[in-house]
Order: structure tokens, then sequence, then C-alpha cells
């Protein structure tokens, strides 16, 4: 390879061809195709896991709206409507920002 590069920077002839059965040429196929195989499988965990914590965000938000209008409903059956009030708008910036 880096004899190409350098007849490729000088403007010279290529040189030959590697012998594509010898075995150090597959060995090096061999290797390329592993370590793309390799990054493939990375990829699809790596998207896999993107989707878990999108999924996984999505779940926290519904679980915390939930908390919110609970939180404020005690409070409306203590008679503290203020303090209701005041969670309500708080929950209500936390999901706006």
């Amino acid at each position: 390879m880096n004899q190409t590069e350098k007849s490729l920077d000088r403007a010279e002839a290529l040189p030959t061809i590697p012998d594509l059965d010898s075995g150090k040429v597959k060995g090096w196929i061999q290797l390329v195709q592993r370590l793309e195989e390799r990054f493939r499988r990375s990829e699809e965990k790596k998207l896999a896991l993107e989707a878990n914590v999108i999924a996984q965000e999505a779940q926290l938000g519904q679980l915390l709206s939930h908390l919110h209008a609970n939180i404020a409903s005690l409070y409306d059956n203590l008679g503290q409507s203020q303090k209701a009030e005041e969670v309500r708008r708080r929950a209500e910036a936390l999901h706006v920002g």
C-alpha cells in the first residue's frame, strides 16, 4: 500500500498487483472483513442502545408527569390549593423547558 501511494505521489508506474491467492493477501482481506463485521455489529448495538435510552427518557417523562399530578392532587385534598397550583406551574415549566 505504501509503495502504491508513493508511486501515485511521484506520478510513477504503479507496482505490480500482488498475487490475490497469496496467504498474506488472504489474511489481510479476512482481517478487513472481520473488522467490518465488528464495526457493523457495534453500530447495530449502538443504535439499539440509543433507541432504548429514548424510550426510557419518554417513560421517565410520563412518570414525572404522573408524580407531579399526584402531588398537586394531594395538596388539593389537603386544602392547600396554592401549593397545588405551584406544583402544577413547576411541572409545566419542566415539560416546556
